[in-house]
């Protein structure tokens, strides 16, 4: 019953968890020898999953469990979090991998992507509100970004917290002391200290000793210093090695009278360095 002519298909609105299809243009013809037949295709919503460093975003980072979250509201008017699936039945929750998540089905609307586990050597991410649109010309996605731990390693006289005191050789061992650790990065934690604080990123989330090895010139050894790295996106924490000078008594006494001091002595001292061989 409809007229020869051209005519205009349009989607409206579209199933759940697809995109409204673009127009479909066709033509009815009177000639009975030709079957007027129109089809539209409807395609699946389709959101791309982007986790990177916050150093280098065209890089996937993998290791982060991720979960994709929508808000409901009961009857009561209450709120709460559940997590999102597509109409497919997929659930999303995931590990991160080498390349983004894709998720095809996810019907339109609000969602939060949220990290509940970050990589080795990373900081759990701040939530990332994103939107759905059924719109087949919209682009979905939704890229969260992750920051290294950091720690700074201060070295200081025990007389003055507020300068850096160079030269002496530290190292990050294990929670037991054992051996020396590496970040993310590779870097083996051993070095000399210099003028300024010893900053630390990527180092995984655990239990730590610092230690010195070798004091500067004039100071004792230092304790070892336990410290804790946590996942928790925070301001940089400073641990701090204090070192003392290293102090020797000088006494002038009679020989016949060692409990007494003998006043009027000079005293004269020195370096002797060694010879090398």
């Amino acid at each position: 019953g409809l007229p020869a002519g051209e005519y205009i298909l349009r989607e409206t609105k579209a199933p759940t968890g697809f995109a409204v299809a673009a127009d479909v243009k066709f033509t009815i013809s009177d000639d009975l020898t030709v079957e007027n037949k129109v089809v539209m295709k409807d395609a699946p919503t389709d959101v791309t999953v982007s986790k990177v460093a916050l150093t280098n975003e065209t890089r996937e980072l993998p290791g982060a469990t991720l979960q994709i979250l929508k808000k409901v509201t009961a009857e009561d008017g209450t709120t709460s979090e559940v997590i999102a699936a597509t109409v497919y039945g997929e659930e999303l929750q995931w590990t991160s991998g080498e390349k983004a998540k894709e998720i095809k089905g996810l019907p339109a609307g609000d969602y939060i992507l949220r990290e509940i586990a970050a990589p080795s050597g990373y900081t759990i991410a701040k939530d990332v509100a994103f939107t759905v649109s059924n719109d087949s010309k919209v682009t979905n996605k939704a890229v969260m970004k992750d920051q290294a731990t950091e720690v700074n390693i201060s070295k200081v006289d025990i007389t003055n917290a507020e300068k850096e005191l160079p030269g002496a050789t530290l190292q990050v061992m294990d929670k037991y002391g054992n051996e020396i650790v590496k970040t993310v990065y590779g870097e083996a934690l051993k070095w000399v200290s210099g003028n300024e604080a010893k900053i630390i990123k990527g180092l995984p989330a655990g239990e730590y000793t610092l230690r010195e090895t070798i004091a500067p010139a004039g100071y004792s050894i230092a304790k070892d210093v336990k410290f804790t790295i946590t996942d928790e996106l925070k301001a940089a924490e400073t641990v701090t090695m204090k070192d003392a000078a290293i102090e020797a008594m000088i006494s002038k006494v009679d020989i016949t009278n060692a409990e007494k001091e003998l006043p009027g002595a000079s005293f004269r001292s020195w370096i002797q360095k060694a010879k090398k061989l």
